[in-house]
């Protein structure tokens, strides 16, 4: 508009003079259109393009420009896109959109092979160190409930293994969580900050027939961890509630005891049964002989922890009719079945409960409900 009214080389005056209209119209010296007029009369020149009449008057292009200024107030000049200026960068409104923690974060983790124990003839325990911080470990793919199983990569094939460890405490996550939301401490000022790295151990139960390369798992051989599989025993119904059933009884076989492990172990600030909280606990654990009972040598702790151990080498029935220190009531005690998908096994828990007239029942099947994740801007974890 400037190079039309004042041609090509009074661009600049006449960006002084409309600067003059701006300064004078705010002091209320003189009026916009009178300065206009005086700096384009004095940049008369030839009629050469229509752009200066002879008497220093703008054409009536030019007159109507003049008149919306005078009648509009101070207009924009043209301005220059500064690259440097991020208010002109594209796409400069998805800095600002709603992101999930470890949105851009991959799904398969490497590990560290830590240890190994042999806990019966058949199963071993493999111990892993893993990343669970919340802005590396997307929420969807992380370890939340007790009964999801591990998939584990090792030698570029796949595993699904039973997980032995309780899902982790917040605790682990409470400074990853924060630095997640943005929050600053007291005095502090924001600056960029690397991504808070949380390792922990990862334990799973293995055997050599279903898993033989995490089962022969030794230090130096690259291992990964990817999502974790399936929700979870659901343990959010009504036996949730504490005084609702306030004895448990859980029947367990082959690598359920990994899940029972995992069960009893959880932190008060995870979904669990809270089982120190109840009246009475009891773990019914069924194996062929003596030497296949795993984990005997934390039966002393579990039972400190809220839960007795009682084994058996024969039925569930026989252990549950043995047991002479249980007084229950039936419409009080709740039971989980845990027996690492052996549909027998299953069916013979169950007849125990029928018989027991225990209507409450959670087997390793009944998975928690999937949870809805939110998305919002681009697409979320």
């Amino acid at each position: 508009m400037l190079q039309k009214c004042f041609g090509a080389d009074g661009q600049a005056a006449g960006r002084d003079a409309l600067r003059g209209v701006f300064e004078s119209q705010s002091s209320g010296r003189l009026c916009p259109k009178k300065v206009i007029e005086r700096a384009i009369g004095q940049r008369r020149t030839s009629s050469r393009g229509g752009a200066i009449i002879g008497d220093g008057l703008p054409s009536t292009r030019q007159q109507q420009v003049v008149t919306a200024v005078h009648r509009s107030g101070p207009v924009a000049l043209p301005v220059e896109i500064d690259e440097d200026d991020l208010m002109q960068i594209k796409g400069r409104e998805g800095w600002y959109e709603a992101r999930w923690a470890a949105v851009d974060q991959p799904e398969w983790n490497k590990a560290t092979f830590i240890r190994s124990q042999q806990v019966t003839p058949t199963m071993r325990l493999v111990v892993l160190e893993i990343e669970i911080s919340r802005e590396k470990i997307a929420l969807r793919n992380a370890y939340k409930h007790v009964g999801q199983t591990a998939n584990l990569r090792v030698n570029g094939l796949e595993n699904i293994v039973t997980v032995a460890n309780s899902p982790y405490s917040q605790q682990l996550n409470k400074l990853p969580l924060f630095s997640v939301r943005g929050d600053l401490f007291a005095g502090e000022i924001k600056f960029v900050k690397e991504d808070l790295l949380v390792k922990t151990e990862l334990e799973v139960l293995v055997t050599e027939e279903e898993a033989p390369d995490v089962y022969n798992l030794v230090e130096g051989v690259e291992v990964e961890v990817g999502p974790f599989v399936g929700e979870g025993i659901n343990l959010r119904g009504d036996i949730a509630g504490i005084y609702r059933y306030p004895t448990i009884v859980i029947f367990c076989e082959g690598e359920g005891i990994a899940t029972a492990k995992a069960l009893i172990e959880c932190p008060s600030d995870v979904v669990s049964l809270n089982l120190p909280y109840r009246t009475d606990a009891r773990l019914y654990y069924k194996a062929p002989n003596q030497d296949s009972l795993a984990f005997q040598d934390m039966f002393e702790k579990w039972e400190k922890m809220g839960c007795k151990v009682i084994t058996t080498t024969g039925t569930f029935q026989e252990a549950f009719d043995d047991d002479d220190t249980l007084v229950y009531e039936p419409e009080l005690t709740a039971a989980v079945i845990l027996v690492g998908g052996d549909e027998e096994a299953e069916k013979k828990a169950l007849a125990v409960c029928k018989e027991a007239e225990i209507s409450e029942v959670v087997k390793s099947t009944d998975e928690m409900p999937a949870p809805i994740y939110c998305e919002t801007g681009l697409k979320q974890i």
